[in-house]
């Protein structure tokens, strides 16, 4: 489901979709009886973070793989919403501190209640870097910013590195087993001081 707040209001649009606006700002994981309730907390998240999308998907679990069988007494499942970038986030601008004290009652709400898993915000994209496929091909490292991708965001990984250049090098492993996927490495945020 992609949700997208203007001006107050509400559009919800369902799924399959085509790439539209995919280069994302943050997200969050979270433990939902549904997606109907996944959507009913992201609706919580647009409504203190103001103008923008989020988009709603259930995570891949490896018994939606055939891998092993579901778990018989599982209510629910893990969701991740992604939150799009806009100018603002790619400038690197923070929410302002009324907003953002919402937002961390908000996640500090949901942690409590065991439905926030991770939350995380990534740094503007011009700290990043993507791996794109060219003509007969190729496929190079592109620094950021970059325009927002047309392609749908079908997975992610968290690394824990010492510098830029070692994400892309383990970037390079994992893009071989992807075949002609883009990716992108981009960092963290680091986390915000607490508001008052």
């Amino acid at each position: 489901m992609r949700l997208r707040f203007s001006g107050g209001a509400v559009e919800a649009k369902h799924g399959p979709y085509a790439g539209e606006h995919e280069l994302v700002a943050s997200f969050a994981m979270i433990k939902a009886k549904s997606l109907d309730h996944a959507v009913e907390l992201a609706r919580r998240f647009g409504a203190i973070a103001g103008d923008g999308e989020i988009e709603v998907g259930p995570v891949v679990e490896p018994w939606d793989l055939g891998m092993v069988p579901r778990p018989p007494d599982l209510e629910g499942g893990r969701f991740l919403l992604l939150f799009k970038a806009d100018a603002a986030s790619e400038a690197g601008t923070a929410l302002d501190p009324a907003r953002r004290a919402k937002m961390d009652r908000l996640l500090d709400e949901l942690a409590k209640a065991g439905a926030l898993l991770m939350a995380e915000r990534l740094a503007p994209s011009s700290r990043g870097a993507r791996l794109a496929s060219r003509p007969a091909g190729k496929r190079t490292w592109v620094d950021g910013p970059f325009a927002e991708s047309k392609e749908l965001v079908a997975g992610f990984s968290l690394l824990e590195l010492p510098t830029r250049d070692a994400a892309i090098e383990w970037a390079n492993s994992y893009a071989a087993i992807l075949g002609d996927n883009e990716v992108d490495v981009r960092p963290l945020e680091e986390p915000s001081a607490p508001a008052a």
